[in-house]
């Protein structure tokens, strides 16, 4: 081979000519190449190795310095350079030394297959060590002739060794004790080509004890005395495996248990699979032998056949499931229940879709399930005709069974806008948050609720006394809670009514007390003037012209007397809806002006500083009005009274006008002490005043306004109120009347005037009475005698009624509470004989049933004590005639 020379070098052209590789000598400081057996190469013009590697780089850098560069701080060095391509790429081995100062020798041996090999090797083996870590498993070798055992890293791993070189003693132990012996005996017989190696056996990994399962299979090579083998840990594999076996026979026990199997059809293949399971069910038979399932028919009869296989059909083609009972009756005339279920495959076939399904024996669950039922009907029949509210509610406070009672507690109807609920979704929030509360201590503390009342919301009220106690399982474990509700409302109501009765009887009590109280005091005050004036007129001490005014205290002291127990008589009379009224044409002008003249000559020393007026009803001084005028007469007097007695100065004014239509409003204003708003109501109850108890500073008994109501409603009016505290007080009272017109009587208008005289066949002007009370006698003789009458007394009726007979007097006064014989009887023998005798009954008996009575046993005249001394002189003139009317001297 020719050498280009371009320098002198100290190295032997025919040295360099005999160097089997490439030569390149390189000049340093200009970095050409100088000498070379490469032809391919110009001497002198190319620059370092471009050439040789076909890159733009004048060399291939290290670390990226040149290696011309590398060689100023080292004589010679070795490395590996690449050249071209990735996929085309070459590898040399480089080595370059330095001959002197200003020149190196290279050389370069072509490496790519070797490189390439390596690569490929690495790679590989990194490819089986990546796929030994995925499928966990390695590869080991035996060599016979030293006895020595290799591996891979995935064996290693699998053993949990480290990696080193092992004799085959070091690994024996690492299986099992009971797999030591097959394994020594399975690599036996691989030697002598008896039978294949392929064994499962258990180890103890070295690193942390465990169990493991390994799969091995191996080879033998005869030629190179070598075992080689892989193997593969399955211990994920055996469990899973262990596990579906475990679950298989789980299942089938299960099913054994629960008497159930799975079934499927295919209708591709029209195949079908059973389990065992099914076949038990049937009696041993198979009921999905084909598509027809005509066995079906033989058990369940006609219709349910027809039933299935509707349903089956529907299944292979619309892919729809179903779940069916049947009540089936097998050959041997065992009946039973089953349940069929079936659900279709998702993807539908050429012809149809697949079904898979159970059968169940449903037979004791379903004769639960109807026992169960009739003895829930029953249940139910109990609770539905129970007369209490009866609930069940579940472990989240839901009702699951209410009755009738309980659905109507809740303010529904249905049962279904009940069950499901919780009291919130029945009842206000308020309501059902105190339910709620109560339920969690049953059903979170197991504590029992016992006879709560509670009330319910609604109008009207409705209270219930309620029981709740926990529902317990066989464990004890609570799952809900039973609650009972007693309707209480009648006894509630009961209760609150004997308490108000109670309240009411307390305060009637305490009134009763002041009212008799204040009755003695009201008694007592005119009796004392009444018995003291009279004790002094007895005394003979009193001079003759005191006479005159302690006769006139008497009386005023009698009419006060007589004014209390009329009141008392008028509000007994109005509380037992027996006040008579007695209605007549009157002119109300008059009333007022009559009402005015009485108390400027009655009240003149109470009026001095008041104001006494009534308005002027001219307009209304000519009309007449249909009502009780005496009645009217009463309730003006009655306020009157009130207004003169609470007002001291100001004024008193009363009067009358047309308020409507047919009505009049009559008023009573003062400028008096008033009365408080609280005290408005009770003034017109009996008995109450607006001061009450012995520190009041007003007399009377409490009766006047009491009165006035009673009349005011009997008479068809209302009375209204407007007054306060020290700002006086007015009375209005509206009476519906009746305005005259002329021509017109009303039908029921009563005569009020005597009728004629009553004239009797006797020789003598005679009154004779019946009367026991010494007083009574004593003042009926007086009035008689004073007006020229002879006058006898029997203070026995009986011989008074033989008198009376014999001597036919001109008149009878006949007391009722008599000894002996009651008045009412004597009248009645008196009067079967002598039908015309006048017989006038005058007694203190003033109720209305007294008059009734008096009436019915035929008297002529009923008068009640105290017997004024001008009714007696009318009553007497009526009877008896107007000659001897007037008094004798």
């Amino acid at each position: 081979m020719a050498i280009n020379n371009s320098e002198n070098l100290m190295i032997p052209d025919i040295i360099l000519d005999s160097l089997p590789i490439k030569f390149y000598v390189i000049n340093l400081k200009e970095r050409k190449i100088i000498k070379t057996n490469d032809p391919t190469v110009s001497i002198g013009q190319e620059s370092c190795f471009l050439s040789i590697f076909n890159c733009k780089d004048s060399c291939q850098p290290e670390k990226g310095t040149c290696f011309c560069e590398l060689l100023n701080d080292r004589k010679e060095f070795q490395n590996v350079v690449e050249s071209g391509p990735r996929l085309k790429r070459r590898y040399y081995k480089a080595d370059v030394k330095r001959i002197d100062e200003n020149h190196s020798l290279a050389t370069f041996t072509e490496i790519t297959q070797i490189m390439t090999s390596e690569k490929e090797i690495k790679i590989n083996n990194q490819r089986l060590k990546r796929a030994e870590n995925l499928v966990t498993f390695g590869s080991w070798e035996i060599d016979l002739r030293t006895n020595m055992l290799y591996a891979t890293d995935g064996a290693y791993k699998i053993y949990g060794m480290k990696k080193k070189e092992l004799l085959l003693t070091d690994v024996r132990d690492i299986p099992l004790p009971e797999y030591q012996k097959m394994i020594e005996t399975a690599l036996s017989e691989l030697i002598a080509k008896k039978k294949p190696y392929n064994i499962r056996f258990k180890i103890r990994r070295q690193s942390d004890g465990e169990i493991r399962f390994i799969h091995s299979v191996a080879e033998y090579r005869e030629d190179k005395k070598l075992v080689f083998g892989i193997i593969r840990d399955t211990t994920e594999f055996e469990r899973y495996q262990n596990a579906l076996n475990d679950s298989l026979t789980d299942l089938k026990m299960a099913q054994t248990i629960a008497k159930l199997g799975n079934w499927k059809y295919d209708p591709e293949t029209n195949t079908h699979s059973i389990s065992g399971q099914i076949r038990d069910i049937f009696g041993g038979r198979e009921i999905l032998g084909s598509i027809n399932i005509a066995d079906f028919e033989n058990f369940a009869g006609k219709d349910n056949y027809r039933l299935l296989k509707g349903l089956i059909y529907r299944a292979i083609n619309s892919g729809v499931g179903f779940q069916e009972q049947f009540h089936i009756k097998l050959e041997n005339g065992t009946k039973k229940w089953i349940e069929l279920i079936c659900q279709p495959d998702q993807k539908k076939q050429t012809s149809g879709y697949a079904l898979r399904g159970v059968i169940k024996d449903i037979t004791d669950s379903k004769n639960i399930e109807i026992e169960l039922r009739n003895s829930n009907n029953l249940f139910r029949t109990l609770i539905q005709n129970m007369p209490d509210a009866m609930y069940m509610k579940d472990i989240e406070a839901r009702k699951i069974i209410a009755n009738e009672e309980d659905i109507r507690n809740c303010g529904l109807e249905h049962e279904e806008q009940v069950l499901g609920k919780t009291d919130f979704d029945i009842y206000p929030v308020e309501v059902a948050q105190k339910f709620y509360e109560d339920d969690m201590k049953v059903l979170k503390k197991g504590l029992h609720i016992m006879n709560r009342e509670e009330e319910l919301p609604g109008n009207p009220r409705k209270w219930i006394l309620t029981s709740k106690i926990p529902l317990k399982d066989e464990n004890g474990n609570i799952t809900g809670l039973v609650g009972v509700g007693h309707d209480i409302t009648h006894r509630k109501k009961m209760i609150e009514e004997l308490k108000a009765a109670k309240l009411k009887a307390e305060e009637s009590d305490r009134l009763k007390s002041l009212f008799l109280a204040n009755m003695s005091h009201e008694i007592r005050t005119p009796l004392n003037g009444i018995l003291g004036f009279t004790n002094l007129i007895c005394s003979n001490s009193v001079e003759p012209e005191q006479f005159s005014m302690y006769g006139k205290i008497i009386e005023s002291c009698g009419m006060r007397l007589t004014t209390l127990i009329d009141d008392i008589i008028d509000i007994s009379l109005i509380q037992s809806n027996q006040l008579r009224l007695s209605f007549s044409w009157f002119n109300v002008h008059d009333l007022l002006k009559e009402l005015y003249t009485f108390y400027r000559n009655v009240k003149q020393d109470h009026l001095t500083n008041v104001d006494f007026r009534f308005s002027n009803l001219s307009e209304l001084e000519s009309s007449r009005f249909y009502s009780d005028r005496q009645r009217i007469y009463q309730v003006l007097r009655n306020l009157l009274d009130n207004a003169i007695k609470f007002t001291h100065e100001g004024f008193i004014e009363y009067g009358c006008y047309s308020s409507g239509k047919d009505e009049l409003t009559f008023y009573v204003e003062d400028t008096g002490i008033g009365i408080e708003k609280s005290k408005q109501q009770i003034i017109f109850e009996n008995f109450r005043q607006v001061e009450e108890g012995l520190s009041r500073n007003y007399e009377g008994a409490g009766l006047g306004l009491s009165i006035v109501s009673g009349i005011v409603k009997q008479l068809g009016g209302k009375v209204k109120l407007k007054s306060k505290a020290c700002g006086g007080t007015v009375f209005y009272i509206t009476i519906p009347v009746a305005v005259e017109e002329t021509g017109v009587v009303p039908p029921d208008t009563e005569q009020d005037d005597w009728g004629e005289p009553v004239q009797m066949n006797s020789e003598v002007n005679e009154i004779v009475s019946i009367e026991d009370d010494p007083a009574s006698i004593a003042y009926l003789k007086s009035v008689t005698k004073s007006l020229g009458y002879s006058f006898n007394n029997f203070t026995d009726p009986a011989r008074g009624i033989e008198y009376i007979k014999q001597r036919k007097p001109g008149l009878v006064f006949m007391d009722v509470r008599l000894p002996g014989i009651s008045g009412l009887e004597a009248t009645r023998i008196l009067k079967s004989e002598f039908p015309d005798l006048p017989i006038v009954i005058q007694t203190a008996c003033a109720m209305k049933e007294d008059q009734v009575n008096a009436m019915n046993s035929g008297c002529d005249a009923y008068l009640t004590k105290p017997l004024s001394l001008e009714l007696l002189e009318e009553t007497v003139a009526k009877y008896l005639g107007g000659n001897n009317s007037k008094r004798t001297s």
